[in-house]
């Protein structure tokens, strides 16, 4: 059964939605829905139910929300923040889309010495982005919409994070023994790919952050993103 994204402040039992356009298309044209098909809706705020589609047209399609009770699914205790410098924008769709399915809340691009791409390029694909934030939720059946941050200045980072109980900056060399991370909201910090600057380096350290490489071989960017969170994730559950 798909997971559809409807972008409703509620989602009310019964209720009769038409999806706009873009959103028809793909439902007609990716996905091949057909008359009564059912589907799991959610709006991004933690809402989820079933529901049937009615109507099919060119231009939108109507479901009819579940007459059954609205579930509300609540918010994780401990939120994950990556921080994650700007690349080339034909990397940064995968970034998006791995830390998306693999369970980050917060995503704040950063401004780092070796970034590539200049923030306003980034913002002025903001839209972009965000499709392919409500995809990955669609695929990977999530509940909450995590939230696009505009980019910061990688000075402003210590700022935003001084608060958090884990915190950790992936890096090519430095590795402090594993952790174990606490209970709290966590940062992780990962460059670009020519990684950090040693500079850099020394200012997360000295402002708390923990060191930790992702093995032996250089890797891509988005491939590193993925791989700190799975590490990270890994570090949640040893023993």
């Amino acid at each position: 059964m798909y997971n559809i994204y409807l972008p409703l402040e509620d989602l009310l039992p019964n209720q009769l939605v038409k999806t706009d356009s873009i959103k028809s298309h793909h439902l007609i044209h990716v996905l091949k829905v057909k008359q009564n098909d059912r589907f799991r809706i959610f709006n991004g705020h933690g809402q989820r139910t079933e529901a049937s589609l009615e109507k099919i047209n060119r231009n939108h399609c109507q479901l009819r929300i579940s007459p059954d009770e609205v579930k509300k699914v609540p918010r994780a205790a401990n939120r994950l923040f990556l921080y994650f410098s700007l690349v080339k924008k034909k990397t940064l769709p995968a970034i998006l889309r791995q830390a998306v399915e693999s369970g980050v809340n917060e995503l704040i691009p950063v401004v780092s010495e070796n970034s590539v791409l200049p923030p306003i390029a980034f913002e002025g694909k903001k839209t972009r982005w965000q499709k392919i934030i409500i995809s990955a939720a669609e695929q990977s059946g999530r509940c909450y919409l995590p939230h696009l941050h505009s980019p910061l200045h990688f000075t402003e980072i210590f700022q935003k994070t001084s608060n958090l109980n884990n915190k950790f900056i992936f890096t090519l060399k430095n590795q402090q023994a594993n952790p174990r991370p606490k209970q709290g909201d966590s940062a992780l910090l990962v460059g670009p790919e020519g990684g950090f600057t040693k500079a850099e380096i020394n200012t997360a350290l000295d402002e708390g952050f923990f060191a930790l490489n992702l093995g032996k071989y250089t890797l891509r960017a988005d491939t590193a993103c993925l791989a700190a969170v799975i590490k990270f994730q890994t570090l949640e559950q040893l023993e």
